[in-house]
């Protein structure tokens, strides 16, 4: 693959900070709006968002601005970026190999699952 700066796992790090506030933002938004629904406070008019989209957008930028200024924080994603840089997938065709036989296991451990509740069932229906 390469070797990948210590920039580059930064700008991965940041886009996964970004996903965490857009958690953030539909999470903290979702509650407030349900909070200000049960509340049934008014909407104000003439505002270019609503107060819970407001609340919700407002927490995710304080939590990207946190997460990217905790030295701890920062330390451990780089880390963990640069580990997930070291792992080797399989090829397509060990892939499909490999997916094929545990569908295979799936399948017949259900057929098994399905004659042992089918004879069970017949078991207890003979004793009761």
């Amino acid at each position: 693959m390469g070797v990948v700066s210590p920039r580059n796992l930064q700008k991965w790090v940041s886009i996964g900070y970004m996903g965490v506030a857009i958690v953030v933002y539909l999470l903290i938004g979702r509650i407030t709006e349900m909070v200000w629904d049960l509340a049934r406070w008014p909407y104000p008019d003439g505002w270019p968002m609503t107060p819970p989209e407001l609340t919700g957008f407002v927490s995710a930028i304080i939590t990207f601005i946190v997460l990217r200024r905790t030295m701890r924080v920062n330390v451990f994603m780089n880390e963990a970026a640069a580990e997930l840089v070291k792992v080797t997938y399989p090829a397509k065709k060990e892939t499909w190999l490999t997916t094929g036989v545990v569908s295979f296991i799936v399948v017949l451990s259900a057929l098994i699952l399905a004659l042992y509740d089918v004879v069970w069932g017949w078991g207890v229906r003979l004793l009761y």
